[in-house]
């Protein structure tokens, strides 16, 4: 076990899962983890996503909500039908808007 100078016990890095079909949207969540002690894994589109989920144990899934092809939830679904997603939090959001 990695042990903090101060003795506290050092946490794991999580791993994480970004899609998102926005390339400025993606280069910006990877300069805020490149600070971070996590390891992210970024996906542009729902069957990428999901793919990389299903080869990896992750800890948390960001998405977007409107995704080409496969949206979030249709995402969600299908890594619900695993033993190890059953128990898992998804956050999706919509990180746009459609002018009137």
């Amino acid at each position: 076990m990695i042990k903090k100078k101060n003795n506290e016990e050092k946490k794991p890095n999580k791993q994480v899962l970004y899609i998102k079909d926005n390339q400025v949207n993606r280069q910006l969540m990877k300069a805020i983890f490149d600070r971070k002690p996590h390891n992210l894994t970024i996906a542009e589109t729902g069957e990428l996503g999901l793919q990389s989920a299903l080869e990896h144990n992750l800890d948390l899934t960001l998405m977007d909500i409107h995704l080409p092809r496969i949206d979030s939830k249709e995402v969600a679904q299908k890594l619900r039908k695993h033993e190890y997603y059953k128990k898992y939090a998804y956050c999706s959001s919509l990180s746009g808007c459609n002018e009137a």
